[in-house]
């Protein structure tokens, strides 16, 4: 089963009949922070814990492997704190140099998966992944 951490918010996952890549993004849970909590005297105060919630699924394929990364690429960009298009620009180019550093750290190539970072291209035939 596929489990790789792609930046520290997204993970890719392959689901248990290895059909689809599910796209996990992280969360952080504040439980006083729930509509009905109320604080209990003499109680500890609940943890805030970590909780990975499913947020895209796409098909065992090449295409569903590109969507599924330019998914976090894109949707991490979007999330980042920017007011021109010049900034989202420069942070969709930061989370795609991440990918491809979180990619290179699992594997030393993925099949027939292209990445081009600003001219730089980089393309694997199927036949390597053999």
């Amino acid at each position: 089963m596929l489990n790789a951490q792609l930046t520290p918010d997204y993970v890719i996952q392959s689901d248990a009949n290895a059909q689809n890549f599910v796209i996990k993004r992280r969360r952080i849970v504040d439980p006083t922070q729930a509509p009905g909590y109320k604080a209990v005297e003499g109680n500890a105060v609940p943890p805030k814990r970590e909780v990975w919630d499913d947020a895209a699924y796409y098909p065992v394929n090449t295409e569903g492997l590109r969507a599924a990364l330019d998914y976090v690429r894109f949707h991490a960009a979007v999330n980042a704190d920017t007011a021109s298009l010049s900034e989202f620009m420069a942070a969709l180019h930061t989370e795609t140099l991440a990918i491809e550093s979180a990619l290179d750290s699992q594997l030393p190539y993925w099949p027939d998966v292209t990445v081009e970072i600003t001219g730089k291209k980089r393309a694997i035939s199927p036949e390597d992944a053999a």
